[in-house]
């Protein structure tokens, strides 16, 4: 086991979803606990063949990307609220998403 991975806990997720859209996400980091919280404004919609996220690596997981995802989150004292938009351009070949942060 590395030590990156000794040192990080699970992520814990607490959440009365879809009563309330707000979600409590908490971790632990070389003893010290984190919190991070999510308010859910739109789940959004999975097109038929939707895009899934990039990999960092070969055996990392991917997900589906939902068109209308909207979360607000705050980060450093500072409000930030993402979206992602499907974007089908003319040629419906491909599809593009905006990410809006």
């Amino acid at each position: 086991m590395s030590e990156q991975s000794e040192n990080f806990s699970s992520r814990v997720f607490i959440h009365n979803y879809p009563t309330s859209s707000r979600i409590e996400a908490h971790y632990q980091s070389n003893g010290r606990l984190y919190s991070s919280y999510y308010n859910i404004i739109s789940l959004g919609t999975y097109p038929v063949n939707p895009k899934l996220t990039q990999r960092s690596r070969k055996d990392t997981r991917q997900y589906p990307i939902p068109d209308n995802y909207i979360v607000e989150t705050e980060f450093s004292e500072r409000n930030i609220r993402c979206e992602t938009t499907l974007l089908k351009p003319l040629n419906f070949k491909k599809y593009f998403y905006d990410i809006v942060l």
